[in-house]
């Protein structure tokens, strides 16, 4: 829900198309806006951070309007979260909203090259996590999971402010095992699991320089060097890179060493806005805390007294109701019960109204869920693992609305079903965990929960971002019967489960979080074509504001778009999502370049032949749906490919040149 302020002056204001009210904030949401100084803004799912971000760019650039120099950079990881904020205050000259990945190829392109410091980093030679368990933790026989391995190394080992500070840009075996530097509090590895992370650390390493493989930090570390280079190699460029403020959301998804890119950018301390929620931190392999960033401005600073202010907290929840929030905040209970140091513990989130409780279905077939979904349940959006994303995909042909709960971090949904975390869960985690989970959801957990079964955390993280997604009709499915799963059901829907008092009473007024439901007794929950047809528009504007930023994204947003209309029976609209599909699909397929065509004299006369008529047809389809932006972004993608005519014609008509 959003509440705006509307000035009597403004009424008839109402009625022009391109006019935007401003939203109404809170007392807290104003004392964050109007606070002076670097801010650390905390707050759980649907709290409005990224409106009180807004804002304060507003703010901002009303205060220091007299400054034609005063310039703005808003990141964040999504490109839909960038377009909202950039259309929620608009944009002027010297203001930037741009993805993270935008900066980092932004920051690369205008540096300049520092002899011995990478400066090409070629996809295919990137070190992602799936492959870091494929290919060097496969044979291990250590019960340290592999993502925590994966994490230590990417936030700890090499990530942390204090492998940057070093001239091997990673820890020493000493350092890591050190629990003065490294306390109980900050990695929650105990000695033994800290030796054996190092042990594959240092096999990790030996493996990259012998493939010449690189992974994020060693791409963030080049950067922070060219940065620290251009200070005196070119004051003048380093100055135009700075910008006056930066302002990042999510920020619970970047490690250390990528803050201090931030703190590089900005001019000077006190000039960062910094927003998210630790409990959402579903990023593969960041262990963040809100303390960390406070260390990392020390280590710039080198002066205590500049060290920001404690988080800026708020609490009201704009999203959902007070059925979904309870269940939620015991989710959050069980998490902080088990691992006190796993996020800033806040009040809980108060919801503006009340709502239905989430209901349950346990062993349910999946022919039968099959059914409920192209009847009573269809237009719900279902969220697993992106494990097993593929999977259900093809369990569930036709259904465009399944989507990876990670990859749902920062989208709200009307309807949510949580399909199989527990069943799906049990097919990645030993039978160890299985138990672990039993007895922290009836028992109240057990000694040493977080020592010995660290991984769980960040499954309980996992559960509450999947919770969060909903507005109204939250449902939790699970196909096949586990130990963990029916001890989830059991906790949900039942009063003497919960051992934490405040747990129980956060339920309906007979104590219960959720209701257990046969499928006969199912209501109708079938979206209105209203409802349906906007849930479309939310996802076709989603995929074109990420451009050409995640084209994967872009297209899992469309084909959900085009199920909507479907849904809402709006031909007019799904013929222009399905173009803007097929034209991203062309773009995200497109053959590599030849090497041999390195200028733009160079013709390829006849090669691509077949893709340039496929592309003239998506082009003048676009045109004919009036989607004039994507018929010219597949235009410039397509320049490289084209025969000399062809290119020499278009590039003149689009005022463009290209560049390989």
């Amino acid at each position: 829900m959003k509440v705006y302020e509307v000035a009597l002056n403004d009424v008839g204001e109402v009625a022009s198309g391109s006019w935007i009210p401003r939203l109404k904030l809170t007392d807290e949401e104003r004392d964050v806006v109007e606070s002076r100084g670097t801010v650390l803004l905390l707050g759980r799912s649907g709290t409005g951070k990224t409106i009180c971000t807004a804002n304060r760019m507003d703010y901002d650039r009303q205060l220091m309007a007299h400054d034609p120099s005063f310039s703005q950079l808003f990141v964040a990881r999504s490109k839909p979260l960038c377009t909202y904020v950039k259309n929620a205050i608009g944009s002027t000259e010297n203001e930037s909203f741009i993805t993270y990945d935008e900066l980092k190829n932004q920051l690369e392109d205008q540096l300049p090259k520092v002899a011995g410091v990478r400066d090409h980093f070629p996809e295919e030679l990137e070190m992602q996590f799936y492959r870091f368990k494929k290919e060097l933790c496969e044979k291990d026989q250590s019960t340290v999971d592999p993502l925590l391995v994966w994490t230590s190394i990417r936030s700890f080992i090499k990530g942390s402010i204090e492998a940057t500070s070093g001239t091997a840009g990673a820890l020493t075996r000493d350092q890591f095992l050190d629990f003065q530097l490294f306390g109980p509090k900050r990695c929650r590895l105990t000695l033994e699991q800290r030796q054996f992370v190092y042990q594959v650390y240092q096999r990790y390493a030996k493996y990259m320089q012998e493939k010449g493989m690189w992974d994020e930090c060693d791409r963030i570390v080049a950067l922070l060097t060219r940065l620290e280079d251009c200070k005196t190699s070119d004051p003048d460029l380093y100055q135009n890179i700075k910008k006056s403020k930066v302002y990042v959301d999510e920020v619970q998804d970047y490690t250390q060493a990528e803050c201090l890119l931030f703190f590089y950018l900005c001019s000077g301390q006190g000039n960062l806005f910094l927003a998210g929620d630790p409990a959402q931190n579903v990023e593969e392999g960041v262990e963040f805390r809100f303390e960390d960033i406070r260390s990392v401005e020390y280590h710039i600073a080198r002066d205590r007294n500049t060290v920001m202010e404690k988080p800026k907290v708020v609490n009201v929840n704009f999203r959902s109701h007070a059925g979904i929030l309870n269940t939620a905040g015991a989710i959050l209970s069980c998490m902080f019960g088990a691992f006190p140091n796993s996020a800033k513990q806040l009040k809980e989130d108060r919801g503006i109204f009340a709502g239905p409780r989430p209901e349950v279905f346990e062993k349910m077939e999946i022919d039968v869920l099959r059914d409920l979904l192209s009847t009573k349940l269809n237009g719900a959006v279902v969220l697993v693992h992106s494990s097993t994303l593929k999977f259900w995909r093809n369990a569930l042909p036709g259904y465009g609305l399944i989507r990876s709960i990670e990859a749902s971090k920062g989208l709200e949904f009307r309807s949510v079903i949580l399909l199989d975390f527990f069943s799906d869960l049990s097919k990645e985690t030993s039978v160890g965990v299985q138990k672990a989970w039993r007895d922290l959801l009836l028992r109240g957990g057990f000694d040493d929960v977080d020592k010995m079964f660290p991984e769980i955390e960040g499954q309980l993280k996992r559960l509450y971002t999947g919770v969060t997604r909903c507005i109204e009709r939250l449902y939790f499915v699970e196909t096949k019967e586990t130990e963990a799963g029916s001890a989830f059901v059991r906790w949900l829907t039942t009063t003497t489960t919960a051992r934490n008092k405040k747990t129980t009473e956060v339920g309906t007024e007979s104590g219960k979080l959720a209701s257990k439901v046969k499928i006969i007794d199912l209501e109708n929950k079938v979206m209105t074509k209203d409802e349906a047809l906007k849930s479309g528009l939310d996802m076709a504007v989603a995929a074109e504001a990420r451009g050409r930023s995640d084209l994967t994204a872009s297209i899992e947003d469309l084909n959900q778009a085009v199920y909507y209309f479907e849904l809402a029976q709006e031909e007019g609209y799904r013929a222009k999502a399905r173009v803007h599909l097929e034209s991203i699909g062309l773009k995200s397929n497109l053959p590599p370049i030849p090497r041999t065509r390195v200028q733009e004299t160079e013709t390829l006369e006849g090669e691509f032949e077949e893709l340039e008529t496929g592309a003239a047809r998506i082009v003048e389809r676009l045109l004919k749906e009036s989607l004039l932006q994507e018929a010219r972004d597949l235009c410039i993608t397509m320049l490289p490919y084209l025969s000399g005519f062809a290119r020499e014609r278009l590039k003149k008509d689009l005022r463009v040149s290209f560049k390989v």
